[in-house]
């Protein structure tokens, strides 16, 4: 077999491996990006869910203090008037500020992790581009080198 042969087959086989490597690492950077894509969805699923139980908890919780707080009041015999009803309505509007802030904590983890998702597609997406360009370009160089054209 003539040299020059043996030389242009092995650069075709130099050639096949980068193009399957490229093509591979192509893939291989989509699927990674569409898996973490699903997880970020999943938590923002599961931290949306999360934090309506823990708002329907707290308000359990600030009607039953309310509740207590009533009673005491009314069990001391003092009137639901003046500085007694000023307490309760800073107390309920402590309670549904609270209540509030939580909704608004839960509502910024769940967009915070939507948009994970979708930088996770885009980095999925941007290095799928990549690894075809990077095994484009080693097919190209790989038939200008066995062409001689270089």
């Amino acid at each position: 077999m003539d040299n020059r042969l043996l030389s242009k087959l092995f650069l075709g086989g130099g050639t096949a491996l980068n193009l399957f490597g490229g093509v591979s690492d192509a893939e291989e950077a989509w699927s990674t990006g569409l898996y973490n894509r699903s997880a970020a969805l999943r938590d923002a699923r599961s931290v949306g869910e999360s934090g309506q139980m823990d708002a329907q908890q707290f308000e359990r919780q600030a009607r039953d203090f309310v509740g207590i707080q009533k009673a005491r009041i009314s069990g001391m015999g003092i009137a639901f008037d003046g500085s007694a009803m000023d307490i309760m309505a800073d107390t309920m509007a402590q309670l549904e500020l609270e209540k509030k802030n939580r909704a608004t904590e839960t509502a910024q983890r769940v967009q915070a992790l939507r948009i994970e998702a979708e930088q996770s597609a885009k980095r999925g997406a941007s290095g799928r581009r990549q690894g075809y360009l990077k095994a484009s370009g080693s097919l190209l160089r790989g038939v200008s080198d066995i062409m001689g054209i270089a």
